[in-house]
């Protein structure tokens, strides 16, 4: 990982494929958690249980997550929810920031983002209070 880029700055599609047997990579909650299947009755694994397995092992990795389960969290992280986190660390709120004035004062809140959290910078994030939201676009989609 020494020569690792800290910057995500080009696209790179790749196709990963595998199989598992006698277990459930990505149960459906709301059906007794059974797994997924498409109509084929191939099993399926969702781009969100792709991303939060991705997530996960930032975290192990020590990396700054913004999105983490509230039973899977970083080691020191007092945070309740994302709400929490985004205010903990920038003491503003999209609101806030929406209210304040310009597009740059935007664009600052949105490079701050991608700054603190590996994952706001790789997966993007919609970041919403009542009828406000800023999107960022992050270049990894998982599909």
């Amino acid at each position: 990982m020494e020569n690792t880029p800290s910057i995500l700055s080009k696209k790179i599609d790749f196709v990963v494929i595998f199989k598992v047997e006698n277990a459930n990579p990505n149960g459906d909650p709301l059906n007794e958690n059974i797994p997924r299947i498409v109509s084929n009755g191939k099993g399926e694994v969702t781009d969100v249980c792709i991303k939060r397995k991705i997530r996960n092992r930032l975290l192990e990795a020590k990396q700054p997550i913004l999105v983490q389960s509230s039973d899977y969290k970083a080691e020191g992280d007092e945070y309740f929810c994302i709400k929490d986190r985004l205010e903990g660390k920038s003491g503003e709120t999209p609101a806030k920031v929406k209210n304040q004035t310009t597009e740059k004062k935007r664009d600052d809140y949105i490079k701050q983002a991608c700054k603190d959290w590996f994952d706001v910078r790789a997966f993007g994030q919609v970041i919403a209070w009542g009828d406000t939201s800023i999107g960022i676009r992050g270049p990894v989609s998982v599909q």
